[in-house]
């Protein structure tokens, strides 16, 4: 089973030592490597590959903001200079954490270890999960917890590690990021338009130029997400 991949590292060296590597690996499949996460925006979430060789330290966006942003996030292998990123990495549900100077070695035992997610080997903790279909969704925040109606969420705007939850009559905010609280819900329904925004596109009313109008608000969709939100429409 082969794994297509993309690379996005902006420091040369360490481009094409991971070039290399790919190169001698017989399973993995290099769709395209890039220096520069807007040039490599575009190109993920089209090509949607596999797995993704993703530096942390990056000018513009950092490899985990990279990854916040992506609507469908392929398996990661985070590749860095810093071991302190370890922990947050793995709050992404990370496959492997490489350390630069990376060796093949360490780089082939990080890619056998995807191949097995794909495969269905691997760790069920690494693979996103969201539910197929639910009426209901509990939320806890602090010692309150609160039960809200799937078909009353308007939209969720995040912040940081917050998520604000626009529901038709009241707002929650909770401590998660974006990606995570998508991952609750039903994919058919709730799709990203925005570094910062997901939208249930039950309440959509008109895609404008200058972004969705649900309900009376207007959300802002990034131009990168501007045709896989157009295709699930047309879908």
């Amino acid at each position: 089973m082969n794994l297509s991949c993309v690379i996005l590292e902006d420091e040369a060296p360490a481009l094409q030592v991971l070039e290399a590597h790919i190169a001698k690996t017989p399973f993995l499949d290099l769709q395209g490597s890039f220096r520069r996460p807007v040039e490599a925006l575009e190109f993920v979430i089209t090509h949607r590959p596999v797995l993704l060789f993703l530096d942390i330290n990056m000018p513009d966006l950092s490899g985990m903001e990279f990854v916040e942003s992506l609507p469908y996030p392929p398996y990661v292998i985070f590749v860095t200079a810093y071991p302190e990123f370890a922990i947050k990495s793995f709050e992404y549900k990370t496959v492997d954490y490489l350390l630069k100077p990376v060796r093949f070695d360490r780089f082939l035992k990080a890619a056998n270890k995807a191949r097995d997610f794909v495969a269905g080997t691997g760790s069920k903790e690494v693979k996103p999960r969201r539910k197929k279909e639910v009426e209901t969704l509990f939320l806890r925040n602090g010692t309150d917890t609160h039960q809200i109606a799937i078909d009353d969420l308007l939209y969720m705007e995040s912040s940081r590690n917050y998520v604000l939850y626009h529901l038709q009559d009241r707002e929650i905010m909770m401590r998660q990021t974006l990606q995570e609280a998508l991952q609750a819900l039903p994919e058919t329904y709730f799709v990203r338009v925005h570094k910062s925004f997901a939208i249930n596109i039950r309440h959509l009313v008109k895609l404008r130029y200058d972004g969705a109008q649900i309900g009376t608000k207007t959300v802002p969709v990034g131009r990168a997400y501007r045709q896989a939100l157009q295709d699930r429409l047309e879908n």
